[in-house]
């Protein structure tokens, strides 16, 4: 019985015949709930079917799954305005004695987009969307996967891996 997340021979052995809470419709995931706004529909079109394959987009997750959404969307138009202002900008301020004095400060938007990269962090292992560098149970090596071990190998000078 073993426990520690989702890595080779962890967790709960599967049981046959476990109910399915992922519905598909003609063998595609279903399609983008109506109250989802256009914004954020992208990202659940984008993450959808992997988090379905993961198993962890169910319809008891899908409310924090309209939130990883929403955080994509938010996350994106925070960048779009950073990246239209500027990281920075010149505060201009006047003293007393009528001199002027100008001060380089960081974007206002930059404490909330970071706060919204967090965020997204944390949703994205909710779903199991992120690397964190260990093998999951049930991924599949590929021969491509086989080839980037090979490589990684020769340029770090470690033998005997692939």
């Amino acid at each position: 019985m073993g426990r520690g997340g989702a890595r080779v021979g962890s967790g709960p052995k599967v049981r046959k015949g476990a109910v399915e809470f992922v519905v598909f419709d003609g063998g595609r995931p279903l399609e983008v709930p109506a109250d989802v706004p256009a914004a954020q529909a992208v990202y659940w079109r984008r993450y959808v079917t992997l988090a379905m394959n993961r198993g962890t987009l169910t319809e008891h997750t899908e409310p924090t799954f309209r939130l990883l959404c929403r955080t994509e969307a938010e996350l994106a138009a925070t960048d779009d305005i950073i990246q239209r202002d500027g990281r920075t900008f010149l505060k201009v301020t006047i003293d007393g004695a009528g001199q002027e004095h100008q001060e380089l400060k960081a974007h206002p938007l930059l404490s909330h987009y970071r706060a919204l990269l967090k965020q997204q962090q944390n949703l994205f292992e909710k779903f199991c969307l992120g690397p964190f560098g260990k093998p999951v149970a049930g991924a599949k090596r590929t021969k491509a996967d086989d080839a980037k071990a090979v490589t990684r190998s020769k340029f770090f000078g470690v033998q005997g891996h692939g």
